[in-house]
């Protein structure tokens, strides 16, 4: 394509994660044909980026029944201006990101108005709600997914799909060695575990207490194990908007002598030796810094007793997923407790082998996600797609 072509495109996100991709994606498009036009429903990511906003996120990421319910009419009146927006102005393609409770909505309205639609962020299907993609093969003309088997799954029911890359990854190859990231945070000749709790309430307060108890029982262990007077540190990274007084049992794990860095997640996990990680995007982001470690989930018993119902999968962990193979072992619900956690957490630090097969298997994670820029990926595709289809309706777009 040419730098100077006028292309007019539409992103459209509902969340802050969503944002983030969005922004990176437009910043790709900028880079490549300076004088499109970008509009998108978004927040701040998108907005710096210079998408030109035509509504912000604030009031859209909902979760339950009675917040649905609340702000169902202004999430209803942001759909019907997105469809005005789109009929009115007739972009050369729509993106919708993730975000499937609204977009798999959005996208029908927007194909009957003859608007090509690509989706970036598979939603789950693989795992529940697999009808959904009856949806996706007839409004969606392309979807770009975060992990290699997506791309697999959606082909073979009949969807255009590529596999873009997950933004993960270049986070995480932006991080320093983990002698680098040890040295900066002082962690010396300790042992350090990484308490990771999750970034939801509802998380923290099923993780946390588990992990402190946890903390005890693997400091008396190593104690009696007598490595050369080797300390245990444990350390709580945490998010600048969380602050650590709000915590559950914040006194409790003061007293217990637990760290907490803030800011700095990434460079705390990659100079561990192991983490004990909340079921999240948290888990990938360990498993590709090459941090042994034991993912763990508790919800209620009842949304327990419905995920079980629901969910299709071997794995939780969307390490495990990708390489289709037990990289760290899972501690759900009944089997998470501190006893649990601290045999898996010797296990690796203290087997003979088992520090070996996590570096293979964590090879084998890297191999399949390659060296691909997701949003340099996403925005290939993206511009591929508009340059075949001018050529599709006869306008030529090299």
């Amino acid at each position: 394509m040419k730098d100077n072509e006028n292309h007019t495109f539409l992103i459209v996100s509902g969340e802050s994660s969503g944002d983030l991709l969005g922004g990176a994606l437009a910043a790709e498009i900028f880079q490549k044909l300076s004088t499109s036009r970008i509009f998108g429903v978004g927040g701040r990511a998108m907005h710096a980026a210079g998408v030109e906003m035509l509504q912000t996120i604030d009031n859209m990421g909902v979760t339950g029944f009675t917040e649905v319910v609340l702000k169902l009419r202004p999430i209803l009146n942001v759909m019907k201006r997105i469809v005005d927006f789109a009929r009115r102005n007739q972009p050369d393609v729509v993106i919708l990101i993730d975000y499937p409770d609204f977009n798999l909505r959005l996208a029908p309205k927007l194909k009957r108005l003859g608007i090509p639609v690509l989706y970036y962020v598979s939603p789950q299907l693989w795992a529940w709600r697999s009808y959904r993609v009856k949806t996706i093969r007839r409004y969606v003309d392309r979807m770009m997914t975060l992990f290699p088997f997506e791309e697999t799954w959606y082909r073979d029911r009949g969807v255009d799909a590529v596999f873009t890359g997950h933004p993960v990854v270049k986070r995480t190859d932006q991080v320093l060695s983990r002698e680098k990231c040890r040295l900066k945070h002082g962690f010396n000749d300790d042992i350090v575990i990484a308490m990771m709790p999750g970034s939801r309430q509802n998380e923290v307060m099923h993780s946390l207490p588990v992990f402190v108890e946890a903390a005890g029982l693997l400091r008396q262990s190593i104690s009696n194990r007598q490595l050369d007077d080797r300390r245990i540190t444990f350390v709580i990274p945490l998010a600048d908007t969380i602050r650590p007084e709000e915590l559950p049992g914040y006194e409790c794990f003061l007293q217990s002598k637990i760290r907490i860095v803030q800011g700095e997640t990434l460079s705390v996990v990659k100079g561990a030796d192991f983490a004990w990680v909340t079921s999240g995007t948290a888990v990938l982001e360990t498993a590709l810094l090459g941090t042994p470690h034991v993912v763990v989930y508790k919800t209620s018993p009842f949304s327990y007793f419905l995920a079980k119902t629901l969910v299709r999968v071997k794995y939780i962990s969307a390490a495990n997923l990708v390489i289709d193979d037990c990289m760290a072992p899972e501690l759900i619900q009944n089997d998470f407790t501190p006893e649990r956690l601290v045999a898996e957490t010797e296990h690796v630090l203290f087997g003979s082998k088992a520090l070996q097969v996590f570096a293979e298997k964590q090879a084998l994670l890297r191999k399949r996600f390659g060296q691909t820029d997701a949003s340099v990926k996403a925005a290939e595709v993206v511009l591929d797609f508009v340059r075949k289809s001018r050529h599709r309706n006869g306008v030529s777009a090299k």
